[in-house]
């Protein structure tokens, strides 16, 4: 699926990262591999990770797009309010994130041409969406 490299000394903590693009939706299941340094290889326990609902929850539009992208699906009353969205690009690089209200808006204007990925976590809800940007 993917490869993150070393980013601490030995003995040091480091928090690692990886969004898998392939999986929008269904359940989908995971299992770290880490090699040390020695060489010995451990695996974490299986996780199962469901997207349906969120991915049914919420929509982006239009796409592909020039500039701006709209959201629907964010709730307009209470906690859920208000979300959260990080923009990955094809690389997997978080190159946007910000708090959006339910009537904001992504904007791409300043990005330049390609395939990036929305990660929206809103109302106890996440989903991950491909955005074309022309």
């Amino acid at each position: 699926l993917g490869f993150v490299p070393s980013a601490s000394a030995l003995g040091n903590g480091a928090k690692y990262d990886f969004l898998d693009s392939e999986s929008l939706s269904g359940t989908v299941f995971y299992r770290l591999e880490q090699t040390d340094m020695s060489g010995r290889t451990n695996y974490s326990e299986v996780v199962a990770v469901t997207l349906e609902d969120a991915l049914q929850q919420f929509s982006f539009y239009p796409n592909p797009t020039k500039g701006m992208i709209w959201i629907d699906g964010i709730s307009e009353e209470g906690s859920g309010s208000e979300a959260v969205y990080r923009l990955y690009d094809h690389t997997g690089r978080l190159v946007q994130s910000a708090v959006l209200s339910s009537s904001d808006a992504i904007d791409l204007t300043a990005l330049p041409q390609g395939l990036y990925w929305v990660e929206l976590q809103a109302g106890g809800e996440r989903a991950i969406f491909k955005i074309v940007k022309e």
